[in-house]
């Protein structure tokens, strides 16, 4: 978690955050257990379990037991057929053999959320608050209706909302910082989306093309790095993992990028979200669309290195001592050939996918107001506004998770009406 910055408020099952923040207190906020089962359930679901991940059954008498232990009457439990493996099933017995439940029951003192589901076979109606008359106030139950113990695949939506919502309440820590706030949220906003495009099997997540990958990257050979090689980061990540459905969110130059992804991937894509971003033409590049000035010194200083320095933060309306110590920390220098390869854009069906644009106009950059300009009465776009600086992710992530959830699940502002948000 501490060379990761992992979210501190961890939606996860019982015994492993259980065990982790005593351990490590300083490392965590808070603690979400989804569909955590009770300290007594029937004895007959623990063999339930062991029939649903033996493959040597036929699927008939699987599906029975999945939907008996996993999921709510009149859902679908065929999509857990596979996914399970036998040796993980294993492990993580032997690992509750082996820690005593009472190390990990009460999971430390921080808040706790125990995110139930009303069909939960694991957790009997008459245990619903037995971790609240134990640990008291510092547990939120929330019971999402029509979900069994499978819980995410079967309800994303109503998860992801008490999630946010239970961690937009989380009481302030004293060494608390700005990666205790934006970048968690930011995080679980990734959780979120995954859960509610991709969801259906074991092992759900989100996906995305890693900064420590990226970064060593950028050391060996970033002179060498153009847009292609970022669009196919990013679409060899949707084949190998067969994601589909995808909202594909670009934000800055990273417009340039899912731009590229739609024209190889379009199949895989739902929607294209433009945050503060570019939305290039074909034959243009990123340096074609930058002010005049700020493009005149990136050519000057990338074509003598092949590379271009970062802007000044205040640029992108961080002005914060958290904020600009958090964004300082993470810069690198830019490749300068991803600014300045065009993008070809000659698939039909690139560009009849759905498309939402966020402008952060205060400050504005001066970049992507012409985009702004462009799209906010456009009807084949969907447009908010953000009055907030560049980085909305740092700046304003509550604001922004609520937009980026609506355009996953096909709601918000009409197209044409250049509404604000």
């Amino acid at each position: 978690m501490r060379a990761t910055q992992l979210p501190k408020a961890c939606p996860t099952t019982h015994r492993g955050p259980g065990s982790f923040v005593l351990d490590h207190p300083e490392l965590v906020r808070g603690v979400a257990i989804l569909a955590a089962a009770a300290k007594r359930y029937p004895e007959a679901l623990a063999e339930a379990v062991s029939k649903c991940a033996d493959p040597s059954l036929p699927d008939s008498e699987r599906l029975k037991y999945l939907q008996l232990a996993f999921f709510a009457p009149g859902h679908d439990a065929s999509a857990w057929l596979s996914g399970f493996h036998p040796e993980v099933n294993a492990s993580q017995r032997a690992a509750g053999l082996a820690t005593p439940q009472e190390q990990w029951w009460g999971a430390g003192s921080v808040p706790l959320l125990d995110l139930q589901a009303e069909h939960d076979a694991f957790r009997p109606h008459a245990t619903a608050h037995d971790l609240r008359e134990e640990f008291g106030d510092r547990v939120t139950v929330v019971t999402i209706a029509d979900a069994g113990h499978a819980l995410v695949p079967e309800q994303p939506q109503a998860v992801v909302a008490a999630l946010v919502e239970w961690m937009r309440n989380l009481p302030p820590r004293d060494h608390d910082d700005f990666r205790s706030g934006a970048r968690r949220l930011v995080r679980r906003l990734e959780m979120a989306l995954s859960s509610r495009l991709s969801c259906g099997a074991p092992g759900t997540r989100c996906s995305g093309p890693r900064s420590r990958e990226w970064a060593s990257v950028r050391t060996s050979r970033a002179p060498d790095i153009d847009l292609d090689v970022h669009v196919q980061d990013v679409v060899g990540l949707l084949e190998m993992e067969d994601l589909r459905d995808v909202v594909l969110v670009g934000h800055s130059y990273g417009g340039m990028v899912v731009t590229g992804v739609a024209e190889r991937a379009a199949g895989r894509i739902r929607r294209l979200v433009h945050l503060d971003a570019f939305v290039p033409e074909n034959g243009k590049c990123a340096l074609d669309y930058i002010v005049p000035e700020r493009a005149a010194g990136f050519r000057a200083q990338g074509e003598r290195h092949g590379f271009v320095d970062p802007p000044p933060v205040s640029l992108w309306g961080l002005a914060k001592p958290e904020h600009v110590v958090f964004a300082r920390q993470r810069e690198t220098r830019h490749p300068y050939r991803t600014l300045t390869q065009a993008v070809r854009r000659v698939n039909s069906s690139a560009a009849a996918l759905p498309k939402t644009f966020i402008y952060c106009s205060s400050p504005a950059t001066g970049t992507f107001d012409q985009f702004a300009a462009k799209y906010r009465s456009d009807p084949k776009w969907r447009f908010h506004e953000l009055k907030t600086g560049h980085d909305a992710m740092v700046l304003v992530p509550g604001e922004l998770a609520e937009i980026l959830l609506q355009s996953a699940q096909g709601i918000g502002n009409h197209p044409g009406k250049g509404g604000m948000q």
